[in-house]
Formats: structure tokens, C-alpha cells, sequence
């Protein structure tokens, strides 16, 4: 969950609680609870300050190819399509990546939305 002004937000960026955050709500997400973390105060300031991409991604994904998870750094600031270890897959316009979290903004069915995935859970990527 994330927390902006006191209220409570999904990973998809809709207001969950608007009074506390000690109210627990199950919420169906596109990516299961374990591969998505809450990115650290320093990498949502510097991916506010950037812009999110403008254009949907591409409506094909591309074909699946073995890449090093660690060359997303390569890949900054540009769509790219990922496949996580548990088969989830999604596009990404990542904007910041370290060792434990790649951060920047998903495709879900409500546009971009920010948020933090567990580098450890990403099997591969592919940019189009």
C-alpha cells in the first residue's frame, strides 16, 4: 500500500482508506502481494519528478528471450516488457532500479501506475 495526504492507496493508485492506515483491505492485484514492495521515500520523489510515459504500450507483447535481470539499468526511462518468476507478466517504464527493487510505472487497465517490484522476482524482460 502507499500512503499519500493521509490516505490509503492501492498499488493502482485508487484511495482505499481515506482515515487510517490500520484498516486492512483485501484488494485483487494484476501482480501477487509478494512481488510488489513499497519503493523507499527517496525513489517515489525521484520518479515524481520525472514524468510518466504519455503513449500506452504496445498492444502485442514481445516474444519471451533470456535476459539478465540485472541489465534493466540499461533500460531506464523506456517501456520494456517483463516476465516475473511465477509467470505474471506486464509492461514497465522502469525509472529507477538497485539491488532489492525496480521501480517505475506499470500498465494496468486505469493507465500508469507507479510502483516498487522486487528485483528478485523478475525472471526476464524484453524491450520492443
Amino acid at each position: 500500500m502507499y500512503y499519500r495526504n493521509n490516505h490509503k492507496f492501492n498499488p493502482f493508485g485508487h484511495i482505499i482508506d481515506k482515515s487510517s492506515a490500520d484498516v486492512q483491505v483485501n484488494q485483487k492485484s494484476a501482480l501477487p502481494a509478494e512481488a510488489i514492495s513499497q519503493p523507499a521515500d527517496d525513489a517515489i520523489q525521484s520518479a515524481q519528478s520525472l514524468e510518466k510515459p504519455t503513449n500506452p504500450p504496445p498492444l502485442t507483447s514481445p516474444e519471451k528471450t533470456i535476459v539478465d535481470p540485472a541489465e534493466i539499468n540499461n533500460h531506464l526511462n523506456s517501456q520494456i516488457y517483463v516476465w516475473l518468476a511465477n509467470g505474471h507478466s506486464f509492461w514497465m517504464y522502469p525509472t529507477r532500479a538497485c539491488q532489492r527493487v525496480v521501480s517505475g510505472y506499470v500498465w494496468s487497465a486505469f493507465g500508469w501506475v507507479f510502483m516498487g517490484i522486487d528485483a528478485r522476482s523478475i525472471d526476464t524482460f524484453a524491450k520492443p
